[in-house]
């Protein structure tokens, strides 16, 4: 399947902020071979299990999957990025570019603020949900 899309939302857009276009094309198998008992990761501690899911440093393009077939296209890299809504709004991770829930943040971040798609532009302009 490929996916194609500028990253702009096609409505409910009400954050201050300029957007910028996202030059998302890539291509992956739909529904790729799967073997459930040998992942990708395999995390044994709460600390390894941070590092998978939580750190953004370690989310690249070269830990998808092989087995997806996953095929760059487009100029823009797709680091952080979890997945594609069907308005072409990208998801990425759970956490800040603090490296914080965005929304629950702890220490002395701010609350991220969304529009009233739960969305909002990052540092570049490039408008995003959280998963």
């Amino acid at each position: 399947i490929r996916v194609q899309s500028n990253g702009l939302p096609a409505g409910c857009y009400t954050t201050p902020e300029m957007l910028t276009e996202f030059d998302n094309d890539f291509e992956v198998d739909f529904n790729p071979a799967y073997d459930p008992t040998a992942p990708l990761h395999t995390p044994t501690t709460v600390s390894e299990i941070d590092a998978a899911v939580c750190d953004i440093k370690s989310q690249t393009n070269a830990n998808v999957p092989a087995a997806s077939n996953f095929v760059l296209k487009g100029a823009a890299t797709l680091n952080t990025v979890l997945g594609v809504a069907t308005t072409g709004v990208v998801y990425m991770n759970p956490m800040s570019a603090n490296i914080v829930d965005p929304f629950y943040p702890t220490g002395s971040y701010a609350t991220e603020k969304v529009d009233l798609c739960l969305g909002h532009p990052q540092a570049q302009g490039i408008y995003h949900y959280h998963m």
